[in-house]
């Protein structure tokens, strides 16, 4: 599992593009996803559920990269995919203490 994981999360060049064309099913479910989950929510003023989506593409794009230059361990890959959910965190939550 890891290395199939490995393979979508930082492919060898010559297969980024297939493998991206085959992830985009994937993408799409994943971002409908967390679309439905927000949808019950009121959002801050000025932020859309597209917006929302893209940007936590964007921190999903953004810890990959870090991961990019060596294929990962089974340890690594918990910690990007643990790094994803504190970024989903964050995006939702923010990181302010509320009371």
């Amino acid at each position: 599992m890891t290395n199939f994981c490995e393979a979508v999360i930082s492919p060898p060049t010559h297969l980024a593009g297939p493998i991206q064309a085959r992830r985009q099913a994937f993408d799409a479910l994943n971002a409908e996803t967390l679309a439905r989950l927000l949808r019950p929510f009121p959002l801050r003023p000025h932020v859309t559920i597209d917006e929302v989506v893209e940007t936590f593409r964007e921190f999903q794009d953004f810890i990959n990269a870090k991961y990019q230059a060596a294929p990962l361990c089974a340890a690594e890959f918990e910690q990007r995919d643990e790094r994803c959910r504190k970024a989903l965190n964050i995006l939702l939550y923010g990181v302010i203490e509320r009371s």
